[in-house]
């Protein structure tokens, strides 16, 4: 079992009073705060501390999930199943996450065995689940909903234009030449509502994937992230 005195020195020494101040959020019980920043490389590497952040990245996952899918499903009363599936996925994404993480700084609070370690984007996306999770047993589902809600509707923008987290063009179209020797193409027309755009990708004469946007690039790059995932590129 975790030794509770240094469980308050990681967190000093980590500056986790930072990172409150970054997700707006102050916890009661610090030692949460730690546990969630615990990577397994750490565990067992001093005798005090005996525990990890992995219960808490299990539970932080269905957090994540269930205000996701609920504040999906009260803002577009709309929007059918597959519409809130595809937003869904994208904010539940590895590749969300971690660039997340990586915008909020997550690396310098993770506490790790070795910083090489830390070019591994399982480990900030695991921080960020357990870190959500730890919120959720500190304050409850008000509180985690606030924080990560706040914290995607900061940063989304930034993640999708500046990090281009979902750059799925571009490694569809280095698969394609490696696998097939051509280039994705790419079918895109605006829908008949005027509103949005619908892209199809064609290979061998055959629809392979589509994707939706309000405009033409969103709709081709949505069309290749489901390509990709689908071809185990994402």
């Amino acid at each position: 079992m975790e030794n509770l005195d240094k469980l308050n020195e990681l967190y000093e020494e980590k500056h986790l009073s930072e990172l409150e101040k970054v997700i707006g959020y102050t916890f009661n019980n610090k030692n949460l705060l730690v546990i969630a920043m615990l990577h397994s490389s750490f565990k067992g590497r001093i005798p005090e501390v005996d525990i990890d952040n992995e219960r808490f990245e299990f539970l932080g996952d269905s957090v994540l999930n269930f205000i996701i899918v609920k504040y999906l499903f009260s803002k577009y009363k709309e929007e059918d199943e597959g519409f809130l599936s595809k937003k869904k996925n994208k904010f539940i994404s590895k590749d969300f996450l971690n660039s997340l993480g990586r915008l909020i700084k997550m690396e310098t609070f993770v506490i790790v065995a070795s910083d090489n370690i830390l070019g591994n984007k399982g480990v900030i996306e695991d921080a960020m689940e357990a870190l959500f999770a730890a919120v959720f047993l500190d304050g409850g589902i008000s509180k985690a909903k606030k924080v990560i809600l706040t914290l995607f509707n900061i940063f989304s923008e930034e993640i999708d234009e500046e990090l281009d987290v979902f750059n799925a063009k571009q490694i569809l179209q280095e698969f394609f030449l490696k696998e097939y020797g051509t280039l994705p193409k790419y079918n895109t027309i605006q829908e008949p509502n005027g509103e949005s755009f619908r892209a199809q990708i064609i290979y061998n004469k055959k629809n392979i994937a589509e994707g939706f946007g309000h405009n033409k690039k969103d709709a081709e790059k949505e069309a290749a992230y489901f390509l990709c995932r689908k071809f185990g590129l994402m």
